[in-house]
């Protein structure tokens, strides 16, 4: 009987693993942090930007924030280094707006360009090139 007793134990911890399950799930942690760099379109000059994600499988969100007074949330769809979907919400009072768009990545430079509208009117050529931090 007290011989059974360690392999339980062994039995029981080889079940319970190291807690790391959940990283399985990250489609890209490439793309996980911070990055910075600038963002411009017809509309708006360029303009520096930061923005931070968190991926979990093939989805991630974030925020990001602009010195000309840009913020929100982001979200979006990644799949290895191409990021086939992305939507900004500008939340800056008196100038909300949405913006989408597609882009890439690799471990240090991510290229993303978008359309959109907000106060300015419709931006159209819009560019988001960033470095990560």
């Amino acid at each position: 009987m007290n011989k059974s007793i360690p392999f339980l134990l062994v039995l029981f911890i080889t079940a319970c693993g190291s807690g790391g399950g959940d990283s399985a799930v990250v489609t890209n942690p490439d793309m996980e942090g911070n990055w910075s760099g600038m963002m411009s379109s017809d509309k708006l000059v360029p303009t520096p930007v930061r923005l931070s994600f968190q991926v979990l499988g093939g989805t991630f969100n974030g925020e990001f924030s602009a010195q000309n007074g840009y913020f929100g949330n982001l979200s979006g769809n990644v799949s290895s280094t191409v990021i086939s979907f992305i939507q900004l919400n500008n939340q800056l009072s008196g100038c909300t707006g949405t913006y989408t768009g597609t882009g890439s990545f690799t471990q240090k430079k991510m290229s993303i360009t978008f359309t959109g509208s907000d106060c300015k009117g419709d931006h159209a050529g819009g560019i988001i090139e960033l470095t990560r931090i």
